[in-house]
């Protein structure tokens, strides 16, 4: 028992410090949100060391970073960030943003090096793991999901850093966990906003590690590839839509029953 009460306040901890940390933090991957065509969009930016990719993706809503291991709780992170670009505060001035926790999953085992083509095996999380994801005024957790406040108010300018901590209660090993957000403006006047939420924002979280091997990364490249290719179920649903009225419209030969005389 007193080494549970330990472990959980030295979690408290450590979370507390990677909250103060993450106000001063400018670089590394992270997510400079937009509106672009009246929609909220997540552009992921790598800002800290090369790591192979585009500094500037060029997909959005998918980015990731990795877990930092922690003897004693599992494991931490305080990064992908996001940041509300000056462009985008235009037409978000007067704005709160909300952001929507909507599931998460893992990618068990997945190759090394990713062949083209090659469909990511997603699982839901094991009952017995949790992972967190800490605001400066609420946390999240994976077994109840939820909703919390990115940005009280947007102001002309932009917001910058708002940064959260990534928890997980173990430490990973050989898989890639994603985050599926999505982003919701709401106007603070309370009137309905032109502005639409985001697809589906993908956050990856990949082991720690010293060699890209144990840190998974060209399977999390292909991943964050992979993952803003794939169309939403919603646009799915619509082109199935727009397949079925396009195909009712088709003029149609009568069928030879219809031709029989009797």
């Amino acid at each position: 028992m007193a080494d549970r009460l330990l472990n959980g306040l030295f979690a408290a901890a450590v979370v507390a410090a990677l909250l103060a940390d993450s106000a001063h933090a400018h670089s590394g991957r992270r997510f400079a949100i937009e509106v672009v065509d009246g929609r909220v969009q997540a552009q992921g930016i790598n800002s800290g060391p090369d790591d192979g990719a585009p500094i500037v993706r060029p997909y959005v809503n998918s980015l990731h970073d990795h877990w930092q291991n922690v003897q004693g709780i599992g494991a931490v992170a305080s990064l992908p960030g996001f940041d509300i670009t000056p462009s985008s505060s235009v037409a978000l001035a007067g704005h709160r943003l909300d952001i929507e926790w909507l599931r998460v999953r893992e990618w068990l085992d997945p190759p090394l090096t990713p062949s083209e083509g090659l469909v990511p095996g997603l699982t839901p999380l094991p009952p017995d793991h949790l992972l967190s994801v800490h605001f400066p005024s609420t946390t999240l957790t994976s077994d109840t999901l939820g909703t919390a406040v990115l940005a009280e108010e947007i102001v002309f300018g932009g917001v910058r850093d708002i940064d959260l901590v990534y928890q997980v209660n173990r430490m990973p090993q050989g898989s890639i966990h994603v985050l599926d957000f999505r982003l919701v403006p709401h106007r603070l006047d309370g009137l309905a906003s032109p502005i639409l939420p985001s697809a589906t924002v993908h956050v990856l979280l990949s082991p720690d590690g010293v060699t890209p091997q144990e840190r998974l990364h060209h399977a999390s490249l292909y991943l964050e590839s992979y993952l803003a290719s794939v169309p939403e179920p919603s646009s799915l649903l619509l082109i199935a839509t727009c397949l079925a009225v396009h195909a009712m419209r088709l003029p149609r030969k009568p069928s030879g029953d219809f031709c029989l005389r009797v």
